[in-house]
């Protein structure tokens, strides 16, 4: 994950605040607890500008407390918002302004709360979509009670700091959450949540977010993880019309689904396995042994993993190599040892060919291999193999590793003396 270490400069820059005041102003918000409007602080603009960047600049730049007004909700409670300065917003734009474009490719396609360009309207057409596209029935609406009240600050300092390792940008964050607020003209400490209605909201929220989103499943795997469900209680009730082929030990495929009775041996349909796997529909566990990892360390590890395997998969079927599903210990790691292997060959023939100024991607080496295969004919009762047609890379791959190209055709017998 690539870190960003020095990024207050960019903060300060005066085109940086010049364009947050430009967008504060567009915003055209209320005053906060000094009473100033953003046309009162545009009218000596440079001025009150300058002053801003060499309070950053030089570190003394402190956040003026909150103002608290609070507007009814439908239900008949209030919702708290918190309206800072101007001073104070313009801040937090120029610094949503450098860390927004960084964080923002990291989020879920599917969410759509304080990003750029995006809307509760291209929500709901998305829901609609999926609606329409993989056949659901229902939309489920929910809300985080208190969400905005109840953020932890250490959770949002950790969350922008998987990226950012600049102090001066956390310190400058951790001042805005803590600044506290002004209720009824006396000061109130703020040792959890986040304000809302400063931009603060949406610099705060996201990164603290994206470790629910990590944990679901797109829809298109949930429509395969039902489809499965689905197959395997197909094969369940297959199975109970035989029961002599059932064995209770043996719970893969669909005779997980069935439960034994050992008084009177009999076999049945299990409904509470087929509910429990429905509850965990839309999510994915990872399982690990080292209870003193994070959440965020073990999914770190594990995306890590995955791009190994990911390399394993695409290059696996030209290596013809297949890893052993027998979930043990030692078999997984023999599994990412392969994954690793694969990852190494395909490294070190990208090395090769670039040596010999040909740069080609990992997905146009696997094509060029995938055209290096034959095909099985029979002619007079003998079988043979024809080689394909190989591309113009295939060839040039060859040439690099100095390896003579195959016959165009040889008798199936010839074909386990072939190597290369």
């Amino acid at each position: 994950m690539k870190k960003w270490y020095s990024l207050i400069d960019k903060v300060y820059r005066m085109d940086n605040l010049e364009k947050a005041y430009k967008a504060v102003k567009a915003n055209n918000g209320a005053p906060g607890v000094d009473g100033e409007t953003v046309e009162a602080f545009g009218q000596n603009l440079q001025e009150r500008l300058s002053q801003l960047q060499h309070e950053l600049k030089t570190g003394i730049y402190e956040p003026q407390p909150v103002l608290r007004v609070e507007i009814p909700k439908a239900d008949g409670s209030k919702r708290p918002l918190g309206i800072p300065t101007v001073r104070d917003r313009i801040v937090q734009q120029a610094l949503l302004n450098i860390l927004q474009p960084i964080f923002e490719p990291d989020f879920h396609p599917s969410s759509y709360g304080y990003r750029p360009g995006r809307s509760c309207h291209q929500a709901v057409a998305k829901a609609e979509m999926f609606i329409n596209k993989y056949g659901l029935n229902h939309v489920v609406d929910m809300d985080l009670s208190k969400c905005f009240d109840r953020l932890d600050h250490e959770l949002i300092l950790e969350g922008v700091n998987r990226k950012i390792s600049d102090g001066s940008i956390l310190k400058l964050i951790k001042k805005f959450l803590t600044v506290g607020v002004m209720k009824d003209g006396a000061w109130e400490e703020t040792d959890l949540g986040s304000p809302q209605g400063g931009l603060c909201k949406a610099l705060h929220n996201p990164p603290y977010a994206k470790k629910v989103v990590m944990q679901s499943k797109p829809v298109q795997s949930l429509k395969y993880k039902r489809a499965d469900r689905q197959r395997l209680i197909d094969k369940a009730h297959r199975l109970l019309e035989q029961p002599s082929s059932i064995k209770a030990s043996n719970k893969r495929g669909g005779k997980r689904f069935i439960k034994h009775i050992s008084e009177n041996d009999q076999y049945f349909l299990d409904e509470k396995a087929i509910a429990n796997d429905e509850r965990v529909d839309g999510y994915y566990a990872i399982q690990t042994s080292l209870h003193d990892l994070t959440p965020e360390a073990v999914l770190d590890a594990y995306h890590t993993l995955w791009k190994i395997e990911e390399s394993f998969r695409i290059m696996k079927s030209t290596l013809e190599v297949r890893p052993i599903f027998h979930w043990t210990e030692k078999r997984i790691k023999g599994h990412f040892v392969i994954c690793f292997l694969a990852f190494l060959l395909e490294r070190t023939l990208e090395f090769r060919l670039k040596e010999h100024q040909l740069s080609i991607s990992p997905a146009q080496i696997q094509e060029a291999l995938s055209s290096l295969l034959f095909t099985e004919i029979e002619i007079n009762g003998q079988r043979f193999l024809v080689k394909m047609k190989p591309s113009d890379n295939a060839n040039k791959i060859l040439r690099i590793l100095r390896i003579a190209p195959p016959k165009n055709m040889l008798p199936i017998e010839e074909a386990g003396e072939f190597t290369w």
